[in-house]
C-alpha cells in the first residue's frame, strides 16, 4: 500500500514541526506550507491525498484555501482552528470542508489521526 501524502498548511513553525513529526511517526508523508498561497502552489504541483489547514494565516487564509480546494478538486480538507466559537464552526461547515478540529483540545492529535483515517477511507 502506498504511503498517503498530506499537505499541512500552517504559519506557526512550532505547530508545523509538532504535527509533521506526529504524522510521519504515524506513517504519512508530509509537505509543509506556511500560508494558503504557498499551500495552493504546492497542491497544484504535487499529488496529495489530503489537506490539513489552519484558518488564520497571512497572504491567503485557510477559509479561502479551503473554498478553492473544495470547489475545484476532489480532495479531503481538514481545518485546524484555535476557536470553537459557534460562528467560526458554522463558517467552516459552510465552506464544505470534510472535517475540523480545535487546536489544543484534549486528545486533539488522536482526534486528528482518527479524522485523517476516516477521510482517506471515504476518498477511496
Amino acid at each position: 500500500m502506498a504511503v498517503k501524502k498530506i499537505l499541512f498548511v500552517e504559519d506557526s513553525k512550532v505547530i508545523q514541526q509538532t504535527f509533521r513529526l506526529f504524522l510521519i511517526k504515524n506513517g504519512y508523508e508530509v509537505s509543509i506550507a506556511n500560508n494558503g498561497m504557498h499551500g495552493l502552489s504546492l497542491f497544484e504541483n504535487e499529488d496529495f491525498d489530503l489537506v490539513i489547514t489552519d484558518l488564520i494565516m497571512p497572504i491567503m487564509d485557510g477559509f479561502e484555501l479551503s473554498m478553492l480546494l473544495k470547489s475545484n478538486f476532489n480532495i479531503p480538507v481538514i481545518v485546524l482552528t484555535g476557536s470553537n466559537d459557534p460562528k467560526t464552526v458554522t463558517e467552516i461547515i459552510n465552506i464544505g470542508v470534510d472535517d475540523f478540529i480545535v487546536k489544543g483540545e484534549t486528545q486533539s492529535m488522536k482526534k486528528l489521526l482518527d479524522k485523517i483515517k476516516k477521510n482517506l477511507k471515504e476518498k477511496k
